[in-house]
């Protein structure tokens, strides 16, 4: 039996058959530096009706929602915000419809894009990687149905102004903009608020990065309730599971914690940034947790030296913009000292 012919030009999101447990893992910007331990201690005391009855989200809805200063109706708890972007798309997305994003940027939007038989129009970022914000507004037609936009974007690090934004938002009144704001933290701002004024924006958060709950597939979408409203009727009745809650209201609550992070993540970025202008490698810096450094013809070889000694990093060689460089999400120090102590056996 055939697929949906859509899947004719779709290709699985890549997902490594590296075993990660145990090394050093700077290759999907996941935190190394662990969760709140509020969340572990929640966890560990879980109840046979955490396993086995269905979750309940009264309550972290109200939490998420004071917490943003949003209202409950605004909400959606997903498993992470793979699954918002990928119910966006069934909710909204018909065969032909126009769908604008960043070439490159996550890739899983344009693969539940197409999956839907969207018309994907990619905007190429420039060689100097600042957010193509002109090639955005040109694209726009009146046959946009989304706008997608991931702020900061990965794998670029790129930033959408607050003003472009803005233009976007109503110059495409028709269409619906989506923002993902997975690494917002580390911008160190949200737009979230903005749902009240633009009732065509959906923004997307996920608890993966910052709170470093990445296991647990945590999300949320934030929009006006009627866009809500439909998304719930496509998404599953009980998306987001009992552990993810639990952990999730413990992580909302250790907000020093949340600090902590961001703040190390920032110093220790830096500090990287200058490790390897030291060895005169080129560098660019992002405003999400990650930084992005060139070796050239010798990137593939250099990835796979450090796969070697258990160092996993993120490859940009299919990228044709990035070709010859790599993605190093931001560990700790001891994690660093580690990754350029191997570099200078390899370069």
């Amino acid at each position: 039996m055939k697929p949906r012919k859509t899947l004719e030009n779709v290709s699985a999101y890549p997902i490594s058959s590296i075993r990660r447990r145990g090394k050093i893992r700077l290759d999907l910007n996941e935190s190394t530096r662990g969760c709140s331990p509020k969340v572990l201690a929640a966890l560990r005391e879980i109840q046979w009706e955490d396993v086995g009855a269905y979750p309940e989200y009264h309550d972290l809805k109200a939490q998420i929602a004071e917490f943003h200063h949003i209202r409950a109706e605004q909400l959606l708890l997903t498993n992470g915000a793979d699954d918002g972007i990928r119910t966006l798309m069934q909710t909204y997305i018909d065969p032909g419809d126009e769908l604008i994003l960043a070439d490159p940027t996550f890739g899983i939007i344009a693969i539940h894009a197409k999956v839907m038989g969207a018309t994907l129009k990619p905007v190429p970022y420039a060689a100097d990687l600042a957010f193509p914000t002109v090639g955005f507004l040109d694209a726009i037609t009146q046959h946009t149905r989304l706008i997608a936009i991931v702020r900061p974007d990965s794998p670029t690090g790129a930033v959408i102004s607050r003003e472009a934004l803005r233009q976007l938002l109503q110059g495409a009144p028709r269409a619906l903009v989506m923002l993902d704001e997975t690494y917002h933290h580390f911008l160190g701002e949200s737009l979230i608020n903005w749902i009240d004024e633009f009732p065509n924006l959906i923004i997307m958060q996920s608890f993966s990065k910052a709170y470093c709950l990445a296991g647990l597939r945590c999300g949320f979408v934030a929009a006006n309730p009627a866009i809500i409203r439909e998304m719930s009727k496509v998404d599953p009745p009980f998306s987001l599971n009992n552990l993810g809650v639990i952990a999730v209201r413990a992580a909302l609550a250790d907000t020093a914690h949340l600090t902590w992070v961001v703040d190390d993540v920032r110093r220790e970025k830096a500090r990287l940034i200058e490790q390897f202008q030291s060895l005169e490698l080129p560098v660019r810096d992002s405003a999400a947790n990650f930084i992005l450094v060139n070796f050239g013809e010798s990137s593939k070889a250099v990835v796979d030296a450090l796969i070697e000694r258990d160092i996993l990093i993120k490859s940009l060689d299919k990228i044709p913009l990035l070709r010859g460089w790599v993605r190093i999400a931001v560990g700790t120090r001891e994690e660093h000292r580690a990754v350029l102590q191997a570099l200078r056996l390899c370069i």
